[in-house]
């Protein structure tokens, strides 16, 4: 009988609502920080996720948001404010107890006017991660184009360095970095191994150097379809032409190109390969000590001289109008013929 009264007091402490305490909001992407305003014990997942949320109420309420004080340690505090004579006040921290980082002090109101010039919360990297999708279906999204929809989406003027920044990170989170992607390309090469053992890979490793790591130097493919392919049905005709890679690492990607009975291009085989010292162009006026500096420091280089300091010396001896015309005639020639016929 006690028992019975026992469970019947317990179900009705627990069955009414109001004798429950009321859990603080947790804060997330889902929020809507149009209407958003704060309270003191708002709850996040990390002190990250704070500074997230801190950084697109910013964004979007147009306020220049910074931080004044941060700790790593310990309560991994961090008290941020606005502008100098804006009352906005927010003091976050970790709470061991609930094992949430919660808002323990705030003062929302803001006395300051909209800043669309700047915004210490307006990253780069941020709006990346936002226009992330749409970068997926135009990947040559334009500069010009960007900072126009930032004007329009967020109410912030931006340069074009800062577009260019955002087109930087939105390639990296899309299609990793140079070096992520020289990392896989040894794995990459035993799976084409293993599933077509008749195709030709060969990579080089670069044998200069002092720490021996494994630095990719040239690489040369040839699949088997296409090889077979050029040998058994195609003419016996091979064109071999080369161009530079415009990229950080630089070098050039030579290449094999077959002519099938359409005359239409049939790729045989490529290679990429490293530059040439002598691909080194250097240009200057005839000064002696350039001469022998260049001679010294780069002596596989071509070393041109500028047309106008050559002209200035050739002039003193070969005098007239119709040889200035024959001069610059010969010196803007791109090819053998139009030299010998200027």
């Amino acid at each position: 009988m006690m028992l019975r009264h026992l469970l019947v007091q317990i179900k009705g402490f627990f069955g009414d609502k109001s004798r429950l305490r009321k859990r603080d909001p947790l804060i997330g992407d889902n929020t809507d920080f149009k209407c958003f305003e704060w309270v003191i014990g708002q709850r996040f997942t990390s002190r990250q996720s704070f500074k997230n949320v801190v950084a697109k109420y910013g964004i979007l309420q147009g306020s220049n948001i910074t931080i004044t004080s941060s700790n790593n340690h310990r309560k991994q505090n961090i008290i941020m404010k606005c502008v100098s004579r804006c009352k906005f006040y927010l003091y976050g921290g970790w709470d061991s107890r609930r094992v949430v980082y919660v808002v323990k002090s705030v003062d929302g109101e803001h006395n300051c006017s909209r800043n669309m010039k700047k915004n210490r919360q307006m990253k780069s990297r941020w709006v990346a991660d936002q226009f992330l999708e749409v970068f997926k279906v135009r990947p040559h999204w334009q500069a010009k184009e960007i900072m126009a929809t930032i004007k329009k989406t967020f109410s912030v003027l931006v340069n074009k360095d800062f577009a260019y920044r955002v087109m930087y990170h939105t390639h990296r989170m899309l299609h990793g970095s140079m070096l992520e992607h020289y990392t896989k390309l040894g794995s990459n090469i035993e799976a084409l191994k293993h599933i077509n053992p008749q195709s030709l890979v060969k990579l080089v490793n670069n044998p200069t150097r002092v720490d021996n790591a494994n630095v990719s130097q040239r690489l040369h493919m040839c699949f088997e379809g296409l090889k077979h392919g050029w040998l058994e049905g195609y003419r016996k005709v091979i064109c071999i032409d080369a161009c530079f890679l415009k990229t950080f690492l630089g070098g050039q990607l030579l290449s094999a190109i077959g002519r099938d009975h359409n005359d239409q291009m049939y790729p045989i085989s490529w290679a990429v390969v490293e530059g040439d010292e002598n691909d080194l162009v250097i240009k200057s006026y005839e000064h002696q000590a350039i001469l022998n500096g260049v001679d010294k420091v780069f002596p596989k280089a071509e070393h041109r001289h500028c047309a106008r300091h050559i002209y200035a010396h050739w002039h003193k001896s070969f005098k007239g109008e119709e040889l200035k015309l024959l001069f610059w005639k010969a010196i803007k020639a791109y090819n053998k013929a139009d030299f010998e016929d200027a």
